[in-house]
Formats: C-alpha cells, structure tokens, sequence
C-alpha cells in the first residue's frame, strides 16, 4: 500500500492510474489507491516481463520499428 521503495518515476505513473480511475473506483465503492496499486503492479510487472529494462524508455516503439 505505501510506496516506499519506488521510483519518482513508478510514483508519478502511480499518481496517474489514481486519477484515471477514480470515477470506477468510487462508482464501484473500492479503495482508489488500493485499485490503483493492483493494476499499476500488474501492469508493470507484464511489461517488465515482455520489455524487460525497456518498460521505460521512451522511443521503445521507435526502436522496434527500426529493427523490422
């Protein structure tokens, strides 16, 4: 539930997925920052599995498209 531990960065997208779903959370009657928590651990967990180090860099699409 705390964020000890994270990156500026993590907390900043943390921040963010807060706000995105606030409406469904409160709609649903779910804790915000608890709902937020869930879905930003899995989602950067999926994407550190598929990207690896890249989860964050910035022109990733770029780069794969120069690869093809």
């Amino acid at each position: 539930m705390f964020d000890f531990g994270m990156s500026s960065r993590d907390k900043w997208h943390l921040s963010q997925v807060e706000m995105m779903i606030a409406p469904i959370a409160h709609s649903s009657g779910q804790d915000v920052k608890t709902l937020a928590r869930q879905f930003f651990d899995s989602t950067k967990e999926e994407a550190v599995k598929r990207m690896g180090e890249n989860a964050y860099i910035e022109n990733y699409g770029e780069k794969i498209i120069a690869k093809k």
